[in-house]
């Protein structure tokens, strides 16, 4: 009995819902791959031209007139081109990662969505976005050279993955600010060891899918194997939210 009521067995009683929730985050993955498209088409080429002015500059010492204003008007518009695109992209990407978040935890509630939500989810990643810079800042300024990649993958980056996998659930949960944090505190730190436990089993069926994935890859064309292996990811993305949201309703 206490099997059948354990947060991992219920993860899996989601019914049709799951594909539904499936479906929003193969629609988030693929606007972030547009996204990532654009950066790649538009937004990077401009930031290598501009890293590149200053030598070109240095070759066009013997240019006339004429072309040095030319390619000082290009030069200005790349600049502000760069700039205006790069602002969209981090607006775009804040928005899409916010809303659609914040929407998919308003449908594993069945709740209502609404404009004030999408308010509070923004308030919330701006405090996470803020207060983990800042760490990022301090730990490069006091942390030797040698030691900030590992203390900032290893640590920093772990503990704002955990924060957000919990936050936002809470969030939905409780729909709070005040009450979203008080209740991380007492569920995400005071009983820490359950949620441990929760990110070691999900870690370990990882591993299970990955080796099956790489046992698959000599039985499979590549194709074959890239959609089953991207389809998979998603399916298990979402399991694992599911899951955590399960622990945390339990906790």
């Amino acid at each position: 009995m206490h099997i059948k009521n354990s947060a991992f067995i219920q993860s899996f009683k989601q019914g049709k819902d799951f594909i539904f929730y499936v479906f929003l985050d193969i629609i988030y993955y693929v606007l972030l791959l547009g996204i990532i498209a654009f950066i790649g088409r538009v937004v990077y080429p401009k930031l290598v031209f501009l890293r590149g002015v200053k030598e070109m500059l240095n070759g066009m010492q013997s240019a006339s007139f004429h072309e040095i204003q030319a390619t000082f008007t290009f030069i200005r518009e790349t600049y502000y081109g760069f700039f205006i695109y790069a602002a969209i992209v981090i607006i775009s990407l804040f928005l899409l990662y916010t809303f659609l978040k914040s929407y998919f935890w308003y449908k594993v509630r069945g709740e209502s969505y609404s404009i004030k939500v999408l308010l509070k989810f923004s308030v919330l990643n701006i405090t996470i976005l803020c207060l983990f810079v800042l760490l990022g800042y301090a730990i490069i300024k006091v942390i030797n050279q040698q030691n900030q990649v590992t203390v900032l993958l290893l640590i920093l980056y772990p503990a704002t993955l955990y924060s957000i996998n919990l936050l936002h659930p809470l969030l939905a949960i409780h729909k709070s600010l005040r009450k979203t944090v008080k209740c991380f505190f007492s569920v995400g730190i005071a009983r820490l060891y359950k949620l441990l436990i929760s990110y070691i089993l999900m870690i370990a069926i990882l591993i299970i899918l990955l080796n099956l994935m790489l046992l698959l890859q000599f039985f499979l064309p590549d194709y074959v194997y890239y959609i089953i292996y991207l389809i998979l990811f998603v399916i298990f993305t979402t399991w694992c939210k599911l899951y955590l949201y399960t622990v945390i309703q339990k906790s």
